[in-house]
């Protein structure tokens, strides 16, 4: 274990004496458990007798302080605390004599302490966080009989990382040219103001970070662009009376990137009239709001955040998510007063960030706490600023995972997950997926073997997280690329539809490409027909070939939602959130909808279509916005083209000679303007004729062939009047190939069943099937 803080070394030692008093052979975790409650009885005196210098018990005091408001937090005293767990753990009451050691546990426990602190010295707060995590029965005890839950452990955690940054020992500069005396003295400066710990920030020490201090240790950046963002924080800074920057963007676009790059200048002394002298600190706001539900604790807190950011006038506070501590969301309103109070008359230096939405709802609508801030926004990257802020990360990935980066995984891990990852931003579902690559080759390699993360390693992670098939996510390129087989595969399952296949696959690599920009979904088809000629045999295969499995198509026929009422089926309702088109899509990202018969759905029902293929989202019953980007949607009407042009001559409109324009103008008069703007292709498919069934036929009486022969060992053949007969009873005009599987079943299946229950079926090695006195018949072999 790396040397431990002066804290936590005082709490091995009480550790090690709580286990002799309960007579216990073994230092177990309850006990080291009791050592850390145990640093808040820790005086001077005993101290300075222990060897402790000033400056060791100023970090027990630090950890002391933390753990007591941590606790706080949950209304609980380590005092009381410690007290009931000694009554729990004490059993014999001789003494355990000789030499303590770690039980196997308690060492699991500081093994993922000092997995958690890092590079950093492991402190008391490290161990406490891994002793909640995974308690022992005492423990466990402890905590329900006092009411503290699994809120505590990740606040705990928190706390510990904040707690103490190294040392940092600048390298001495190659020259004296090299190091500028303004910078020298303004990071010296800087130095000092971020290694003060004041014994009066409670608050700001359990759930604030300290960006400053890792500034200066480099554990955050590099920052790559946002040059304007950054200049634009500066300037607002600057000002007198306006000086609360607010950044507007969607999750994951960077905006705490853009505070990291204002630390990082402070530290390299850039600025010193802005920045000088100050600590960018920021608030784990989740951590802070965490465990306040007692009457009155927030405002406690919030009161104490307020106080110490007074007292300390060179801090200049970072909220994320402000507007929940501001008097949106779940804050009281007399808590959230604290803090928004002291931002309206000037006493504190903030920086906010908030989503669009949030900004819009919340902050945008109190005007007086809005004329406090300057709106910065911070766009999503592009695709090309992207891969330079990736390939600017490219070496701490490499560090934190022993792995080398290749180009082609950066480059894939931006592409990829613009493609396949359409709710999530740039650069964070990049660099996110990049992280976990690089994990996931780091595991599997040998040990002291440096591994290369190539492309496919990016995708597989991005396989697994969308629930694809890999080969889709890493098609290859040039005459290997998966996606230029989907048309033969499609022609080779719809039988009789090339053209309107062909159509179909080149929309769907039209979208892949990246050229065609869309905000829907992937694509929208408009499928016409008659019944039984393979549109649902299409949205099938699509779902197989694209998405991997049946589990990715879901089919809604528009007969059961032909009226108003049938909306909330689809989307549900506030009472009951559960929607049939919501939940699928919830379910399944990337999927194939299909909704036949699409000229039945009320008109309410079809506002749902314009919506989703407008934005790819749809509005559920609860108001929550479900992401339908990664859809292809398909909707099918059986009215053929010869009903659309009637429809047209029926309204007394001119219809055009070209079968082009029959079908628009049919279409006019069948369906919504509003809908069929916004269809991307209308694919017509023609009735099927008896040859196009024996193609459809064949496959299915081989399959019938060979579990004959595996299951019976039996030999059928079929003469060609027979499959004539199949199909001639299975097809007609009208309803096309619904009724060949049936007619297969009832034709051959059955009789079939009926020669194996009687066992005349096994007595002859073969068998064929024939025509005779117009019916089929089952005859062996001569």
């Amino acid at each position: 274990m790396s040397e431990p803080s002066a804290g936590l070394a005082l709490a091995w030692r009480i550790a090690a004496s709580e286990a002799g008093l309960c007579g216990s052979a073994k230092i177990e975790c309850s006990h080291l458990m009791m050592g850390v409650l145990s640093l808040d009885k820790a005086s001077v005196a005993s101290l300075k007798q222990l060897g402790f210098d000033a400056d060791r018990m100023s970090v027990v005091d630090a950890e002391r302080t933390a753990i007591n408001v941590l606790f706080e937090s949950v209304s609980a005293s380590p005092r009381d605390l410690r007290r009931k767990l000694r009554a729990r753990l004490k059993g014999k009451s001789a003494i355990a004599k000789g030499l303590m050691s770690r039980s196997l546990a308690s060492k699991a426990v500081f093994a993922r302490a000092e997995t958690l602190a890092g590079r950093t010295p492991v402190n008391s707060l490290h161990l406490l966080s891994m002793l909640l995590r995974e308690p022992d029965p005492a423990i466990v005890d402890l905590l329900v009989d006092n009411q503290i839950g699994p809120e505590l452990a990740p606040r705990v955690e928190v706390a510990a990382t904040a707690l103490f940054v190294p040392p940092v020992r600048p390298a001495p500069p190659a020259s004296p040219a090299a190091a500028p005396k303004a910078s020298t003295g303004a990071s010296s400066r800087m130095k000092a103001v971020s290694g003060r710990t004041s014994k009066t920030q409670k608050i700001l020490t359990v759930f604030a970070r300290d960006l400053t201090a890792q500034a200066m240790a480099k554990e955050i950046g590099p920052i790559v662009g946002r040059r304007r963002e950054v200049a634009t924080v500066l300037q607002v800074l600057a000002q007198t009376n306006r000086f609360n920057p607010l950044l507007v963007g969607d999750a994951g676009v960077g905006k705490a990137a853009v505070v990291e790059a204002v630390a990082i200048r402070g530290v390299e002394g850039k600025d010193p009239a802005i920045l000088g002298g100050k600590r960018i600190l920021e608030l784990d706001v989740t951590a802070f709001l965490t465990g306040t539900e007692y009457r009155g604790e927030l405002e406690k807190r919030m009161k104490g955040l307020v106080d110490e950011l007074r007292a300390e006038n060179d801090i200049l506070l970072f909220i994320g998510e402000i507007h929940r501590v501001v008097g949106v969301g779940r804050v009281g309103t007399d808590a959230a007063n604290h803090l928004k109070t002291a931002i309206l008359r000037g006493d504190l230096k903030v920086i906010g960030a908030v989503s669009i939405k949030d900004f819009r709802e919340g902050i945008e609508k109190d005007k007086s706490l809005a004329d406090r801030f300057e709106r910065i926004d911070v766009p999503e990257p592009s695709v090309p600023e992207a891969l330079e802020i990736l390939r600017g990360q490219k070496p701490r990935i490499e560090k934190r995972h022993g792995v080398t980066l290749t180009d082609e995984a950066i480059d894939a891990a931006v592409h990829l997950s613009v493609r396949f990852d359409a709710e999530e931003r740039l650069p964070h579902k990049a660099l996110d997926l990049l992280a976990k690559a690089a994990a996931a080759v780091a595991l599997k390699a040998e040990p002291g073997e440096i591994a290369s993360t190539d492309a496919r390693a990016v995708a597989e992670v991005l396989a697994a997280k969308r629930g694809l098939p890999v080969d889709l996510v890493f098609d290859g390129t040039g005459d290997s690329a998966r996606l230029l087989k989907l048309e033969a595969h499609l022609k080779s399952k719809i039988v009789g539809q090339d053209k309107a296949v062909a159509k179909v696959a080149a929309r769907i690599r039209l979208a892949h490409s990246g050229f065609a920009s869309r905000r829907g979904p992937v694509a929208t088809f408009l499928v016409l027909g008659p019944r039984g000629v393979g549109q649902t045999e299409l949205a099938r295969t699509l779902a197989q070939f694209l998405y991997g499995g049946p589990d990715a198509l879901a089919r809604f026929d528009m007969s059961d939602y032909s009226d108003e009422s049938a909306v909330a089926k689809l989307i549900g309702s506030e009472a009951n959130a559960i929607g049939l088109l919501t939940d699928a899509i919830r379910r399944k990202a990337e999927a194939v909808l299909l909704f036949d018969n699409v000229e039945k759905a009320h008109a309410k029902v079809s506002d749902l279509f314009i919506q989703l293929f407008d934005t790819g989202m749809i509005t559920d019953g609860r108001e929550q916005l479900v992401d339908g980007r990664g859809t292809i949607v398909m909707m099918t009407s059986h009215l053929g083209e010869a009903d659309a042009v009637q429809a047209a001559f029926a309204a007394g409109e001119t219809v055009p000679m070209t079968k082009g324009g029959r079908t628009k103008a049919g279409l006019r008069k069948l369906f919504r303007p509003e809908i069929l703007n916004r269809v991307e292709e209308v694919i017509v498919f023609r009735p099927l004729d008896e040859a196009d069934v024996r193609r459809i036929a064949r496959p299915l009486l081989a399959q019938v062939v060979n579990r004959v022969r595996k299951t019976h060992g039996v030999f059928l053949r079929f003469e060609p009047e027979a499959e004539a007969f199949v199909v001639r009873s299975g097809f007609n005009e009208e309803t096309g190939v619904t009724e060949l599987q049936p007619a297969i079943e009832r034709l051959i299946e059955l009789p079939l069943a009926k020669l194996s229950v009687s066992g005349k079926l096994s007595r002859q090695p073969a068998w064929r099937a024939t025509v005779e006195k117009g019916t089929l018949q089952f005859v062996p072999e001569t």
